[in-house]
């Protein structure tokens, strides 16, 4: 099981990296942060999106829960159920300079399978609801409009 996820974070790195030079846009953007979508990884399923984000942070930050150190960015691969506002992330890489790149710091990998996704609520004012907003086409909170 260890390989299959290494592997998928393999394949997953290497397809992001493949697909990082074409369709991404500024979603949001605060003085400490801003988050990128890659509109050409956007798939849709009946209410059900899914593709890949990056938040970038202003300055490195540490993440002692995770053992993670010197963290400028992520990125994300999630699903977002549209009308139940929830959230699935499959794969999540961390890398100590912004959009993806220097040192990789470490990853997240959750069940691939959609089946099996583990989902979560999605907070309010957060990132992955002004992702949510725009990937769902919600309207309705004027502070994350692009």
């Amino acid at each position: 099981m260890a390989n299959r996820c290494r592997l998928f974070v393999f394949l997953s790195f290497f397809l992001f990296c493949a697909a990082a030079q074409a369709g991404w846009a500024l979603l949001h953007k605060e003085e400490s942060l801003e988050v990128f979508v890659d509109w050409d990884t956007f798939s849709q399923d009946g209410d059900m999106v899914s593709l890949w984000y990056v938040t970038n942070f202003e300055k490195t930050e540490d993440l002692v829960e995770l053992n993670w150190k010197n963290v400028q960015s992520f990125q994300k691969f999630s699903y977002f159920d549209c009308p139940s506002k929830k959230q699935a992330n499959t794969v999540i890489l961390a890398f100590s300079e912004k959009n993806g790149k220097g040192q990789y710091v470490g990853n997240l990998v959750a069940n691939v399978s959609k089946a099996f996704l583990q989902w979560e609520a999605i907070a309010p004012m957060s990132i992955d609801e002004a992702v949510w907003i725009k990937v769902c086409g919600k309207t309705d909170v004027d502070k994350f409009k692009s």
